[in-house]
């Protein structure tokens, strides 16, 4: 579903992101892994089209979107949640924050957010409440179902949970955990280690911007490297 080749991504005139190369395949939850300052955000955000590149390919369901800009590629089908803090239109309701989500995409806007709710009955609860009144945690669900609202293919996710409380982790975490066994592709950079390990189907390990390691999440958490580093 996605192909990343040879990218590269500078800020300035210092090289962030060198030659790296990804797979995503569809159905799957992939994850980047790595110290902080190793590449990934930089990389997702290139991919996303927020950056751009210096060199390689980014190809997304069989089109090369390296030049596109992000507009496009959301309506092609591969939206982008980044790292918190994530803005909201905190003047307007819950509701009227979803439905901005849904006028980028074509399809059954009311089937859509009733999914929406029904991932985050938090949300329904409060739709006609304004988003400015939000919690973190809360704010984070409604930017995840906005996101949603696209009808995406493809979900990259940036570290959702920096921030949250323990237990809106774990709903946020169970939330794209049920989009995944539901059919939605993810490409999810998790701090923890150990929880993006569990919970996803393959992994690449970046450093200094480039690839250091891959290969099936079982694997790599039996890897001398990621345990030494990551997982001790």
């Amino acid at each position: 579903m996605l192909t990343v080749s040879n990218l590269s991504s500078n800020y300035g005139s210092i090289r962030a992101v060198r030659h790296v190369h990804l797979q995503v395949h569809e159905g799957s939850l992939t994850v980047l892994i790595g110290a902080n300052g190793s590449g990934k955000s930089t990389t997702m955000r290139t991919i996303a089209g927020y950056k751009r590149s210096a060199g390689g390919t980014v190809v997304f369901d069989g089109f090369d979107i390296s030049r596109w800009p992000p507009y496009r590629i959301v309506r092609e089908g591969l939206a982008f949640l980044p790292e918190r803090p994530m803005s909201v239109v905190a003047p307007l309701t819950i509701e009227e924050n979803l439905l901005l989500g849904g006028y980028a995409k074509r399809g059954s806007i009311s089937e859509t957010l009733g999914q929406c709710y029904e991932l985050f009955p938090l949300l329904a609860e409060r739709r006609r409440q304004h988003a400015g009144s939000l919690s973190g945690g809360e704010q984070q669900m409604l930017a995840i179902s906005r996101i949603l609202m696209t009808r995406p293919k493809l979900m990259l996710v940036d570290s959702p949970a920096i921030g949250l409380a323990p237990s809106v982790t774990d709903q946020v975490y169970e939330a794209l955990i049920r989009l995944n066994r539901e059919g939605l592709t993810i490409l999810l950079i998790e701090q923890n280690a150990v929880m993006a390990l569990a919970i996803s189907d393959y992994a690449y390990l970046l450093n200094r911007g480039e690839n250091t390691l891959e290969g099936s999440s079982v694997d790599m958490q039996n890897s001398q490297e990621v345990v030494d580093t990551y997982l001790a």
